[in-house]
């Protein structure tokens, strides 16, 4: 039987020897400055968010994903259907939950931050699999009951996260747009849909979310630096049709002239008279 005291040190030392691996491959690819501008200047220097309204908003999923499981936890390992450490699947279920913990200080962090959302928390990404897992090897000794209103209760919650969504995937305006990026080979730039331009010019350009946090920190981008990831022959943005506040239009104030389709809205340069 593998003890806590030989699972916690064996998992922190796989931790910090894949960490320190993966580190050393980003740093020789992207340079030690890049990586330190990404991972510890901008997510300082960002301010913090309206914590408030952020509860608010997500109190479902919060409760849903990180309250929930932090409180049941205490009372899941005192059942007799808790997986013993004998077993491979109770060493899983407790390095996932000492990840999930470990990480949940960062993620409450980051959600903190402006433009922090709940999918800044990992804490039921990680204990998910496990319980899967650990369900799956015991569902002989589950009372009856149990296993339908446990199904009834998830396909409950998949409904409710998803109402929203589409009956059927929604590829018309995708389809429009690549037809529009093949037509304009290198002169437009979707700064919410990078993908779009890849298959017409086979380069990634700037993303918004990226330039707009670089800028929330006080760490924009130089403009010879900003320009070097557009369109060599930038002469449109195209934005999506609901997106109402577009921040890169701020840098290109010549594209100051709007075109409205269904899904899509084209800001080029007004025409002289």
């Amino acid at each position: 039987m593998m003890r806590r005291q030989e699972l916690v040190p064996g998992y922190l030392a796989r931790v910090a020897v894949y960490g320190a691996v993966t580190t050393l491959l980003v740093i020789v690819l992207f340079g030690f400055g890049t990586v330190w501008l990404y991972l510890v200047q901008i997510p300082v220097q960002l301010p913090w968010g309206d914590l408030g309204d952020k509860i608010s908003r997500q109190m479902i999923s919060l409760i849903l994903y990180v309250i929930t499981p932090l409180l049941l936890l205490p009372f899941a390992r005192g059942s007799k259907h808790w997986p013993s450490r004998k077993t491979e699947i109770g060493h899983f279920l407790r390095s996932s939950i000492l990840a999930g913990i470990c990480l949940l200080p960062v993620g409450l962090v980051s959600f903190a931050k402006i433009g922090g959302d709940v999918n800044s928390i990992h804490l039921w990404h990680y204990l998910a699999p496990a319980i899967v897992l650990g369900v799956m090897s015991q569902l002989s000794e589950f009372p009856r009951p149990i296993l339908p209103g446990s199904m009834l209760a998830l396909v409950f919650l998949v409904a409710a996260s998803t109402r929203h969504f589409p009956f059927r995937p929604a590829t018309g305006p995708l389809k429009f747009a690549s037809l529009l990026a093949a037509a304009n080979p290198g002169a437009l730039w979707f700064p919410y849909n990078p993908v779009v331009m890849f298959f017409s010019d086979r380069r990634l350009y700037h993303v918004e979310d990226g330039i707009a946090t670089r800028h929330l920190a006080g760490l924009g981008p130089r403009q010879a630096t900003f320009l070097r990831h557009l369109p060599a022959q930038l002469t449109g943005v195209v934005y999506p049709a609901a997106h109402k506040h577009p921040f890169a239009l701020q840098l290109l104030p010549e594209l100051n002239s709007s075109a409205a389709t269904p899904s899509w809205t084209i800001y080029t340069q007004k025409s002289p008279p």
